[in-house]
C-alpha cells in the first residue's frame, strides 16, 4: 500500500478481504487474452499479456475503436459484453470469474464517459449510499462513509442537492465519489472527462490525482486528451487495433512518439511537442527537456524568446469575413426551464448566426448551451423570446448522446433507415462509410461500437439526411487525436459547400482553428460574441493552451498552428 503523508487527510482502513487480497505483486495480470464480439471476424483484443502494478495510475490510450473500452469492460467481470473471450484474466492474485460474487463486485470501480449514465437516484446523499446499502451495512457505516467521502472530494454542502441540479462536471465528480465511498482496490475510468468543460476536467484530475496518492487504488484510466493526465500517470498503454503497440513509463512514451512517425505524434502535450519539434528531447538528449506543463513550456519560449519574435512571411490566418453575409438564424430574448418550479435555464439568450459561418458555443458545464441549441434547432419551445430562421433550411442535429439516434441493429442498417425520406441510396451509405472510416464497422451493432465510433456513426446518420445547417453538441467527444484533425478536415469541407454549423465544444484547441465566432454562454446568457481570434487572445482562462503557453512572451500566437509554425520558422532561420 502507498505510504501516506502524515498530514495526508486519512481514509478508513479497507476491508479485511482487501488486506487479504494484498499478498498478490500484481492488480492486474493478463496473459494471451483476446476477445471477439458476436458476428464479428475481427478481435477486439488480440492476445494481450499485460500486468498492472499495485496502486499504479495507468493510462490506456490509443485510436478509436482499438480495445480501450473492451479492455476496460473485461477488467470488470460483471460488464464483460457478450462475446468469445479466451485468455487468462487474474485480478489482485485470483481469477477474475471470483469478481463476479456480490461480495468482490463492489471491489472493482468503473466511472463511464457520460455522467447521466451512471447515475441512479435523485439525490446527492441517495446517490452516495445507494452501493454502501445493497452492501448491507449498518445506518451508522453508511453515515460515516459518506462523511468521510464527502469531505475528501470537497461535496459536503452538495448532499441535500438534487441530481438534476448538478452540472455535468459535477455529476462527473459524484460518479468518482460513488465509486470510491465503496472502497474499491481496483477503479476503472473510461474516459471520464470526455465532456468536461476545461475547468471541471481539471478538478476531476486533480481529485484523481489525490485518490492515487493517498489512497494506494490502482487506477486505470483511458482517455485520447492526455496532456492533463500525463503527470499523473505511472505508465502509458497505447493499443492499435486490439493489440498492445506500446507499454512503458510517461517519459519513454514520449520518447518513442517523438522517434517514430506514429501518427498519434499529435497526442503529446503542446508543450513537450514544440520542444521535441525544435529539436530537444531526441536521441541523446535528456527526457527532461521534453516539459509536461504549460509553467515548463513558458520557460522554453521565454529562452527563446527574441529568436521567436520575428513573425513568419506566412500571414496570419484571418476568419471568414461575415459582414455582407445574410443572418440565417437569429434567437431573441429566449427564456426556458425544464420544470414549472425549476431555476430557469436560459435567461434572456440573444444570437445570431450568419449564412455559411461556423459558431461555437462555448461554456462552462450546465451553462445552458446544449438548450439553446435544442430551442436553436425546435426540439424544445423557448417558454419566452422568438426564433426566427430564414427560408428553406434544412436542419439537422446531432445531440451529445450518440447512442439517442440508434434504432438498428447494424451500423449499415442505422444509415440506411432514412434513405427514403431523404432520397439517398446505399452508394451514398458506402461513400459516407468510407469518408468516416466506418466500413469495416457496417455489420457491427451500434451499442458494440466504442464512444468515437458511436459519434462517427450518428454524425454519417445525420450527414446523409443533406442539410444546410447543422447542429453539433460535442462532436469531438470519444474522438482520438488522429479523427479528431479527419474531423476538422470533414467541417472545413463542409464549411466551403456553404453549410452553416452551430457546434459546441469543450475541445478550445480544436475548435480555435474551424470556428469564424464564438460566443461564452454564462449562466444561460450569451455574453459576449466576437471573431474566433479575438475571443481567444482576450480570454486568460477559457482560452487555448497554445495561447496560455505564449501569452506575454508572443502577443500574436493564439492557435497550436500558429505557435508551431513560428517554431519551424526558428528552425528554418537556424
Amino acid at each position: 500500500i502507498v505510504k501516506k503523508k502524515e498530514n495526508a487527510q486519512r481514509i478508513a482502513p479497507r476491508s479485511e478481504y482487501q488486506s487479504d487480497c494484498y499478498d498478490s505483486v500484481y492488480a492486474v495480470e493478463l496473459e494471451d487474452l483476446s476477445f471477439t464480439y458476436p458476428n464479428s471476424g475481427q478481435k477486439a483484443l488480440d492476445n494481450l499479456s499485460l500486468r498492472f502494478e499495485r496502486g499504479s495510475l495507468i493510462l490506456l490510450t490509443g485510436a478509436s475503436g482499438s480495445g480501450k473500452t473492451t479492455l476496460l469492460r473485461v477488467l470488470a467481470p460483471v460488464l464483460t459484453p457478450a462475446g468469445e473471450l479466451n485468455g487468462n484474466r487474474i485480478i489482485y492474485g485470483e481469477e477474475a470469474a471470483s469478481y463476479e460474487s456480490a461480495e468482490k463486485t463492489v471491489q472493482i470501480g468503473f466511472v463511464q464517459q457520460n455522467p447521466d449514465n451512471q447515475i441512479i437516484l435523485d439525490s446527492v446523499w441517495h446517490e452516495l449510499a445507494f452501493g454502501l446499502e445493497n452492501k448491507g451495512l449498518s445506518q451508522q457505516d453508511i453515515e460515516r462513509r459518506l462523511a468521510e467521502t464527502s469531505t475528501f472530494f470537497g461535496i459536503s454542502d452538495w448532499m441535500d442537492r438534487k441530481v438534476s441540479e448538478l452540472s455535468g462536471g459535477e455529476k462527473q465528480i459524484l460518479n468518482l465519489a460513488s465509486s470510491l465511498v465503496m472502497q474499491p482496490d481496483l477503479l476503472l475510468l473510461d474516459e471520464p472527462i470526455a465532456q468536461l468543460d476545461p475547468i471541471s476536467r481539471k478538478r476531476f484530475l486533480s481529485l484523481l490525482g489525490r485518490v492515487h496518492d493517498e489512497t494506494g487504488t490502482t487506477i486505470v484510466i483511458s482517455e485520447h486528451v492526455i496532456d492533463d493526465i500525463l503527470p499523473h500517470a505511472d505508465s502509458v498503454i497505447q493499443l492499435e487495433a486490439g493489440a498492445v503497440s506500446f507499454s512503458g513509463g510517461v517519459e519513454a512514451y514520449l520518447r518513442h512518439l517523438t522517434a517514430t512517425d506514429d501518427k498519434f505524434q499529435i497526442s503529446i502535450p503542446l508543450s513537450a511537442r514544440m520542444v521535441a519539434q525544435n529539436g530537444a528531447g531526441s536521441e541523446g538528449e535528456t527526457e527532461a527537456a521534453l516539459p509536461l506543463t504549460v509553467r515548463a513550456g513558458r520557460q522554453f519560449l521565454q529562452k527563446h524568446k527574441a529568436e521567436l519574435a520575428t513573425k513568419p512571411e506566412t500571414p496570419t490566418p484571418t476568419s471568414l469575413d461575415l459582414s455582407q453575409r445574410t443572418n440565417i438564424l437569429e434567437a431573441r430574448d429566449l427564456w426556458f426551464r425544464y420544470e414549472k418550479d425549476a431555476p430557469f435555464v436560459l435567461r434572456g439568450a440573444s444570437l445570431t448566426i450568419k449564412e455559411g459561418e461556423l459558431h461555437a458555443l462555448l461554456g462552462g458545464n450546465g451553462s445552458g448551451k446544449s438548450t439553446l441549441m435544442y430551442i436553436l434547432s425546435r426540439s424544445l419551445p423557448a417558454l419566452r423570446g422568438k426564433i426566427v430562421r430564414a427560408p428553406g433550411q434544412e436542419v439537422a442535429m446531432l445531440n451529445q448522446n450518440p447512442m439517442s439516434v440508434f434504432s438498428q441493429d447494424s451500423v449499415r442498417a442505422e444509415l440506411m433507415e432514412f434513405r427514403q425520406r431523404f432520397s439517398y441510396d446505399e452508394s451514398d451509405v458506402n461513400s459516407i462509410m468510407e469518408r468516416l472510416n466506418l466500413t469495416h464497422l457496417a455489420e457491427r451493432h451500434p451499442y458494440d461500437l466504442s464512444g468515437g465510433e458511436m459519434q462517427k456513426t450518428a454524425l454519417a446518420k445525420a450527414l446523409l439526411t443533406k442539410p444546410n445547417l447543422l447542429l453539433l453538441d460535442e462532436p469531438v467527444k470519444g474522438l482520438d487525436p488522429v479523427a479528431r484533425r479527419e474531423l476538422s478536415q470533414i467541417l472545413v469541407e463542409l464549411k466551403e459547400s456553404g453549410m452553416t454549423m452551430i457546434l459546441i465544444t469543450h475541445d478550445l484547441d480544436f475548435i480555435s482553428q474551424l470556428a469564424d465566432r464564438c460566443s461564452l454562454i454564462f449562466d444561460g446568457r450569451v455574453e459576449g460574441t466576437a471573431d474566433s481570434r479575438e475571443f481567444f487572445a482576450d480570454n486568460a482562462y477559457f482560452t487555448t493552451t497554445a495561447r496560455r503557453l505564449s501569452k506575454g512572451i508572443l502577443p500574436d500566437i493564439v492557435t497550436e498552428d500558429d505557435l508551431l509554425e513560428r517554431l519551424r520558422s526558428l528552425n528554418d532561420r537556424s
